[in-house]
């Protein structure tokens, strides 16, 4: 073991240091006289040498970090005072010791440079988290040479790297949080390159959504796939004065391929090499430009709505009043029928009357469709069966027409009002035959289709299955201005006096009416397609019995509750005819009053559903109170609309429109009456 300054430094010196003579103790020394001169020399080199160690060790000593030398055999010579104090130890403790002793170890490091060192002779470096200290080294070894070039001797130098292990550690921490947060953003983010336009980061909600195929890419490359800047490029102005423009902007990229709506804003920062970059954010705005343009849309059809339903309340208010004077006319007419004789000369005029009154009550029919609510008795309806009826009326008398079917299997079944569901397919028939003169095809597709809350919305219906009729016709088509008011009541393209512009508003409201919809598709010159969509039903088609065209009489006794005393007339009069007995009340508390006082004798009542002080529904009411299994038909000039259909579900045992004819009164009375087999009390 030699001493820290000095031993090292002049361990083969041939002169004793406190005598200055030679050495005899020295195996194979031979005393040499020297001269004064000789020793003045030796004694100036000597002190030289103790100086250099000197001043090497005030240099080692001096070092913050730890320097240590090993011999070849890894055994320690020394540290410097920062080894001492790192490691703990005093020189007596470690000098003359195998190095991965002095960290507690009893065989080398895995990992060791000095090893390292020995076994390529190049100098070695190595990072280590040391778990015998807790702490992270950085440990470099340089090899010493003798004359003949063999290793003499190791330096090893030792950084305590710890706290830069720490701080790398909370900077990847907060970078991975950083990216973490980024990626969890629902809009596009990425970094470029102002100049060079070369995109440098992108979150993962841009590699999902653009591919992740980015690295040297530009990003009028990657994005739009050109090959120089875009017009709508802002690096210029972020470049010149670091302004922050934001801006909608709408453009394709090659994943997805389909128009995207963006918002940008942009940012200019100074990246981490010291260059400035561009920040862009932004948003996918598709679904809200959708919205705002579905929010237009339906701000259009909610105008139209309410202008469909102030003329709708209107013509139902006209069609009811109508109805009612249609009532005399038609029951006075068919009265006479049954009075006058075969060949009598008013038996012409008589029927003249009857057919002019049963057009008027086609007219009065397409007022209410135009209705709100304007529905009669829902049935489930095959919509097949429907459109070969009604075609094959059409076609009998509009020849120059071509009609093509094809017709989806199993037949589609919709709960309808069969009637509605015919007018509202002949009124656009005829609409196609009126823009295909002289003559062209038609063609009718049926099929089950399932819509989404997206496709319902705008028409305010409820999702689900749909049967959808589409009404093809290769006519002159329509512009712009016709299809946005082809729908409006009174609208029309014919010459005054040639048309109503019922038809199409009358469609359009049957079809509401039903929770269904209506849509148009047209060019000019390239044809028309209507398309209707009607909620489909789970139920079996309903399949009504044919009615014989005779009168069916009975002799039981009918309460006719009416506020109209022209309707009282007529109907006492043909339910007399009929062989009925007869009671007439003019308002709902008459009615009330003649069930209370001879309820029992009574066997069926035929209700007025819209009369002033006490309507329809609670005369209803009170008469089920008084006489629960008492049967009543409901009538009124009105459709089967939705205060009727509150009253029909509350138990009212039938409905019948206004104006009817005797035939279908008849047939009316005796399904209800023979139904509830109710004897007749007198």
């Amino acid at each position: 073991m030699v001493s820290r300054s000095t031993d090292h430094a002049c361990e083969n010196s041939p002169t004793d240091r406190s005598s200055g003579n030679t050495d005899p103790t020295r195996a194979g020394a031979q005393a040499i006289p020297i001269s004064d001169l000789d020793r003045s020399l030796l004694e100036v080199a000597t002190d030289a040498l103790r100086k250099t160690a000197n001043l090497l060790d005030t240099v080692l000593d001096a070092i913050p970090d730890v320097i240590g030398l090993q011999d070849t055999d890894q055994r320690i010579i020394r540290f410097n005072q920062a080894g001492y104090r790192f490691w703990g130890v005093e020189p007596d403790q470690v000098h003359g010791k195998k190095c991965y002793s002095v960290i507690g170890r009893s065989r080398p490091c895995v990992t060791c440079a000095v090893s390292e060192v020995h076994r390529t002779g190049k100098p070695a470096e190595v990072e280590k988290y040391e778990q015998t200290i807790a702490k992270w080294l950085n440990v470099r070894a340089y090899p010493v040479f003798d004359e003949n070039g063999h290793i003499a001797l190791v330096i090893e130098h030792v950084r305590d790297i710890s706290r830069q292990k720490a701080v790398e550690v909370q900077l990847r921490e907060a970078n991975e949080r950083l990216i973490t947060i980024l990626d969890s953003i629902g809009a596009n983010i990425y970094v470029a390159d102002l100049e060079s336009h070369e995109i440098l980061f992108m979150n993962k909600k841009s590699i999902d959504t653009f591919g992740d195929n980015y690295l040297e890419k530009r990003c009028y490359e990657f994005f739009r796939q050109e090959s120089k800047p875009c017009a709508l490029c802002t690096n210029h102005l972020l470049l010149d004065d670091r302004r922050h423009p934001t801006g909608v902007h709408a453009w394709q990229a090659e994943n997805p391929v389909t128009k995207r709506w963006y918002l940008n804003v942009d940012r200019a920062i100074q990246w981490v090499d010291g260059r400035i970059v561009k920040i862009q954010t932004f948003f996918d705005i598709t679904a809200a430009k959708n919205h705002e343009k579905e929010r237009e849309l339906m701000e259009k059809q909610l105008q139209q709505a309410r202008k469909l339903e102030a003329i709708g309340t209107l013509a139902g208010g006209i069609a009811h009043d109508f109805n009612n004077l249609m009532m005399g006319i038609q029951g006075r007419a068919s009265l006479m029928t049954l009075d006058l004789e075969a060949g009598h000369p008013c038996q012409e005029h008589v029927q003249a009357i009857l057919d002019c009154s049963h057009s008027a009550t086609g007219l009065t029919s397409q007022l209410l469709g135009v209705a709100r609510g304007g529905k009669y008795e829902a049935r489930p309806i095959d919509i097949n069966a429907v459109i070969l009826s009604s075609t094959a009326l059409f076609g009998r008398t509009k020849k120059e027409i071509t009609i093509h079917t094809q017709l989806e299997t199993p037949p589609p079944v919709v709960l309808a009002d069969r009637k509605q569901i015919e007018q509202v397919l002949l009124n656009l028939y005829i609409n196609a035959w009126q823009a295909m003169q002289p003559g062209g095809d038609l063609y009718l597709q049926t099929a089950v289709v399932d819509l989404d809350e997206t496709a319902c919305r705008p028409h305010a219906v409820q999702p689900g299955r749909f049967a959808r009729i589409s009404i093809t016709d290769t006519g002159v088509g329509m512009d712009q201005a016709t299809r946005e008011q082809v729908f409006d009541p009174f609208f029309t393209t014919k010459a005054r006096g040639r048309g109503t512009g019922l038809g199409l508003a009358s469609a359009y409201g049957i079809i509401k009416n039903h929770a269904g919809f209506i849509t148009v598709y047209s060019r000019v010159g390239q044809g028309t397609t209507f398309t209707i969509f009607l909620p489909l039903s789970d139920q079996a088609e309903f399949r009504e019995p044919p009615l014989a065209e005779t009168l069916l009489r009975g002799t039981e006794t009918i309460l006719l509750i009416d506020d109209e005393p022209a309707i009282l007339q007529v109907g006492q009069a043909m339910l007399e005819k009929l062989g009925y007995a007869v009671i007439t009340a003019g308002s709902g508390q008459a009615g009330i009053d003649e069930v209370q006082t001879g309820g029992r004798g009574i066997d069926l009542v035929i209700l007025d559903m819209i009369m002033p002080q006490m309507d329809g529904g609670t005369t209803f009411d009170r008469i089920r109170r008084l006489q629960p299994a008492l049967p009543v038909l409901l009538c009124s000039g009105y459709s089967l609309n939705g205060q009727a259909q509150r009253i029909m579900l509350n138990g009212c045992n039938g409905f019948i429109q206004k104006p009817f004819d005797l035939v279908q009164l008849s047939q009316k009375l005796r399904t209800i009456l023979d139904a509830v087999k109710r004897p007749t009390q007198k």
